[in-house]
């Protein structure tokens, strides 16, 4: 990622942790900022209370907690967005009108036609396909799936290129490995050219032996700056 990571890992008041979300977001080399901190200590409130006050744009936010899979984040995300949007942002809306429009028409015509077609879809026997060294797939139901996730994946990509998201909870993450968490996130950076600011309890999340070898692997390549909030009384 950068050259000089400058990683605050000492415990740090608001009024710093504030600071450092400000270079954060004022520095393009940083792309992901880890604000890790014990349950209750408010990292949530202070992130999102800082964003809504700092930054004029929307940002998206997406917590972990109880999800399997990296497209149940996808769609957390952009549900989470839909919602805000709708009642606190309509502005964005107007002004990015053709795409969102456009996009979803297309998700509706997917999804229309499914709902159309279902009771003709589960009348018509399931031809398998056989692939070597796999097991029979049956076609008709892939076809549903993957028209679900191919709708999901446009929707997702052009709504948050070049955006901020906040990925919370991370310790309390279900099934879904930490290293292919953590990918999702090189990728979002990489790829979308994402601001990510990832908030965890980090002793909670090195209870587990996975997730602590997966982050000690991903810490230097992944993380550009981190911090521990602990506010004093």
């Amino acid at each position: 990622m950068t050259e000089n990571i400058n990683k605050a890992n000492s415990g740090v008041s608001r009024e710093e942790a504030e600071n450092i979300l400000k270079k954060f977001l004022d520095n393009e080399n940083y792309k992901v900022l880890a604000v890790k901190g014990n349950w209750g200590v408010g990292k949530t409130h202070l992130v999102q209370s800082f964003l809504y006050k700092h930054k004029e744009e929307y940002y998206y936010y997406g917590s972990v907690f109880g999800i399997s899979s990296i497209e149940q984040l996808k769609a957390r995300i952009l549900a989470n967005y839909k919602n805000n949007l709708e009642s606190n942002n309509k502005d964005y809306q107007t002004k990015n009108e053709f795409p969102f429009n456009f996009v979803n028409r297309i998700i509706n015509n997917v999804f229309e036609w499914i709902n159309r077609n279902s009771k003709r879809l589960e009348q018509t026997r399931k031809v398998d396909l056989v692939l070597p060294g796999q097991s029979p797939m049956p076609i008709v139901g892939s076809l549903i799936s993957v028209a679900g996730d191919l709708a999901l994946n446009i929707l997702f990509n052009i709504n948050v290129k070049n955006s901020i998201i906040c990925i919370d909870d991370l310790e309390r993450k279900s099934k879904l490995p930490l290293d292919e968490l953590l990918g999702f996130v090189e990728y979002l950076v990489q790829e979308l050219k994402c601001k990510i600011i990832l908030i965890y309890n980090e002793d909670i999340l090195l209870e587990d032996t996975t997730s602590k070898k997966a982050l000690e692997d991903y810490r230097e390549k992944v993380i550009d700056r981190e911090f521990k909030l602990e506010p004093t009384v």
